[in-house]
């Protein structure tokens, strides 16, 4: 048995027990940067700090406390860096089949009929979205996400492939972007209940109780201002992400 095992290296006191020696070492670590030696008396009767020195060692444990969130924090994003370059990697592999259809031709096929009004006119904009988006998202789309990488989309794309070349690629799907694409939908919207309101114009003015109706029907598709925009554009993309989100599996398919 090694007998030296618990003999504190600063002030060369031996313990009996090794819990012990664990709760002495950090504190007399640090008091032997001011001191080069603690006297103890034995296991169980250290001296306490005077105030002064347990302001100290506060001190000196508040900034090893910021020191290591700070490294938490640097790791999280060179991680979460990492993850999306191997992800980006994998899919532009050469190897890796590749959709049919680029992302601005594909976005821009949605259409809307009247139907997708009602989820609109019983909740909001955000909802009828996603009604819409329900049948498209599907596994041909040239649209994905992983598990991997929350709330990272990616998307097949030529003009904003962030590159002089012609040729397509996977990136990911930028705030920008993603506006451009959430934009489009809203303007369906609008034209598909402009449409609605012309074909029920003698419904819209039958009572006050309908064009009242017909006015909050015009702010959920309006907006309710920039709060509940940002809002809804941040649901929006969370409910994107979660609806397509797997584990990265690359051999049959390329998402």
């Amino acid at each position: 048995m090694n007998t030296h095992v618990n003999y504190c290296k600063y002030c060369t006191k031996y313990f009996h027990y090794k819990d012990s020696y664990n709760l002495h070492i950090p504190t007399c670590e640090f008091f032997y940067r001011s001191k080069r030696q603690i006297d103890r008396n034995d296991d169980c009767s250290e001296r306490l700090p005077s105030p002064q020195d347990q302001f100290k060692l506060i001190q000196y444990l508040t900034l090893k406390i910021h020191q290591l969130e700070s490294d938490v924090s640097r790791l999280k994003i060179s991680s979460g860096t990492r993850k999306r370059k191997v992800i980006l990697d994998l899919l532009n592999n050469p190897t890796n089949p590749k959709p049919s259809v680029l992302f601005e031709n594909w976005y821009k096929s949605i259409s809307l009929t009247m139907d997708d009004l009602i989820p609109l006119f019983e909740y909001d904009i955000t909802n009828g979205i996603q009604y819409v988006l329900e049948r498209y998202l599907n596994n041909t789309i040239p649209i994905c996400s992983f598990q991997q990488k929350e709330n990272s989309i990616y998307i097949w794309t030529t003009n904003w492939n962030n590159t002089d070349s012609s040729n397509p690629k996977w990136i990911l799907l930028d705030i920008n972007v993603y506006n451009i694409w959430m934009r489009y939908i809203s303007h369906l919207f609008l034209e598909i209940f402009l449409k609605w309101q012309i074909e029920n114009d003698t419904l819209v003015h039958s009572s006050e109780k309908e064009k009242v109706k017909n006015i909050e029907n015009m702010h959920k598709l309006n907006g309710l201002g920039e709060k509940y925009e940002k809002k809804r554009s941040f649901e929006l993309h969370k409910w994107v992400y979660n609806k397509l989100a797997k584990d990265v599996e690359f051999n049959n398919e390329y998402c």
